[in-house]
Parts: C-alpha cells; structure tokens; sequence
C-alpha cells in the first residue's frame, strides 16, 4: 500500500512536475505514477489537482477553459454539491478538483456568494421572460441563470413594475373579512391566527399589510384564545 509512512513527504521539484504532467499524458494511473516517483497517492492526486491537469480527448493535458468555470460556477449557485458538479461537467474532474478551482474562485458559500451579483442586462432580459410566464417567484428564483435570493428576486420584480406572482392565486379582502380584522386585531392572537379565522385565503404577510394599511395596531397575547365569530 502506497502512504505516508512508506514514502515521505518531500518538496515537489520543476523536474517532478515535468515528469509528472509527462506520465499523466502517457495515460498512466496515479497509482502507477506514484509508484515510479516513489510518492503517496494522496501526494500525486493533489498535486495533480493543483496543477489543474486532466486527461481529454487524445490524451493530452488541458487546463480550466472558461466555459468550463462558467459551467461550474452555474451548477454551484443552482445549488449543486461538488461531486454532482463533477458529474455534470463535460469533462472528467474529482469533486476535489472541482472544490479547490471554486474555493481559488471565491466561490465558498455554499448557497449564494458573500456579496449579491449586479444585476446585468442578461439577468433582466431573463427575469422579464420569466415573470412573462406566470411563473411563481420561488420558481423563477429556482430557474435564473446566476442564483439570487427570493427576497433580492422579489425587489428587482417590484423595481421593474413586474407582477410577482404567488405559488396561490391572491383573494380579493371581503367586507367580512375586514370586519373579522377590526375585531381580533387587539385580541393579542397571532397573525397565523388571525389569518385561519378568515372566510378566505390570506397569507400572512397579507394580513400583517392589511393590518398596517387600516391603522389597525396587533399586539401578541400568548395567552389569548381566538374567540368564536
């Protein structure tokens, strides 16, 4: 077995790397290089990732091309994990591979970038034919090329004078609803409450704006029970 112990750690030399990439375009295993440079396979591998190298058509060594990155960056903020990335690129990479060319991009956070993206004319041109289709906001999200926060997609659709759509169609307030508000807005229930005593369908939300937009003030009692209507 080829490790640590048989074989220690030792600097990589210019003429290390060259025989390395040499035997790596051979079509050599790792286990094999390793064996001729009387090194760990770990040691091999990671040099190997290091030096972005990897076997393509010919057997000849090719680097990160940007379609490449593009198509890595695209599968993480769709929220896919390195292995799958792996996997779903059009060449073959380890998922380590995958994971230190994201981390050497700053690509660390799992979901979305530290800092959101500037929406560019091709991000709007997209959310526009999106939004066209009736789509709900968790679906457009879901289905943008560069990945955006529900909340960031929401603001954009507002700033764009787009309809935002909701996975359930919206009711029209009913007088009895209304009236339903006047009554239990100081009752101390909660807003879910407040909500499931309605004769229809409210969001949450809905009802917090409503609320807000009547001057009707809501205070939380937890000791509250909503009384019978």
């Amino acid at each position: 077995m080829l490790n640590a112990e048989r074989f220690p750690k030792r600097a990589w030399s210019a003429e290390d790397m060259s025989l390395l990439r040499t035997q790596f375009v051979q079509g050599k295993s790792v286990v094999d290089i390793a064996r001729d440079m009387q090194r760990s396979t770990a040691s091999v591998n990671t040099r190997i990732t290091k030096m972005d190298l990897r076997r393509g058509s010919g057997s000849s060594v090719q680097r990160w091309s940007d379609e490449d990155v593009h198509a890595m960056e695209h599968h993480y903020r769709s929220g896919c994990s390195d292995k799958v990335i792996a996997e779903k690129l059009s060449f073959q990479v380890s998922w380590e591979a995958v994971k230190r060319k994201r981390e050497r991009l700053g690509l660390t956070s799992w979901r979305f970038p530290t800092v959101q993206t500037p929406w560019s004319d091709a991000d709007l041109d997209e959310l526009r034919a999106l939004a066209a289709s009736q789509l709900p906001v968790i679906e457009i999200v879901a289905r943008l090329t560069r990945k955006r926060t529900t909340a960031a997609t929401r603001r954009k659709l507002m700033e764009l004078g787009l309809k935002d759509t909701d996975p359930k169609p919206r009711t029209p307030w009913t007088d009895a609803d209304i009236s339903t508000l006047h009554t239990l807005h100081g009752s101390g229930l909660t807003l879910e409450a407040i909500r499931d005593a309605l004769s229809t369908f409210q969001s949450v939300i809905a009802v917090r704006q409503k609320l807000t937009y009547l001057h009707l003030s809501h205070v939380v009692d937890k000791t509250a029970k909503t009384p019978k209507l």
